[in-house]
């Protein structure tokens, strides 16, 4: 992943960036859930990589730099959960004792 990089880099998706750069611009308007479908190979995982870093960056432009983007480079943000591979690992969240 580079240090910087935007939403605007995203190519063959003027539908959704018509989506992604509204809800940028306008955090506020960001809905609690964005499902990303589509076939294969069409480059959803790098269009919500580049929209969440975008969004999460305390910079406002995906700077690569500030605490919120080294996070998010670093898979640590505590705003995100990162989904494995496999298909039936599980994912800890909340305590094991109350994961509610």
């Amino acid at each position: 992943m580079s240090s910087a990089f935007g939403i605007e880099e995203i190519q063959g998706q003027e539908r959704a960036l018509v989506f992604l750069k509204k809800y940028s611009s306008q955090p506020e308007l960001l809905p609690p859930l964005l499902i990303f479908h589509g076939p294969e190979g069409t480059g959803k995982e790098s269009a919500v990589e580049r929209f969440i870093r975008h969004v999460l960056c305390i910079e406002g432009t995906s700077c690569g730099h500030c605490v919120s983007c080294r996070a998010f480079m670093h898979h640590s943000h505590p705003d995100i959960v990162w989904f494995p591979l496999e298909k039936n690992k599980q994912i800890p969240i909340g305590k094991e004792d109350n994961p509610e």
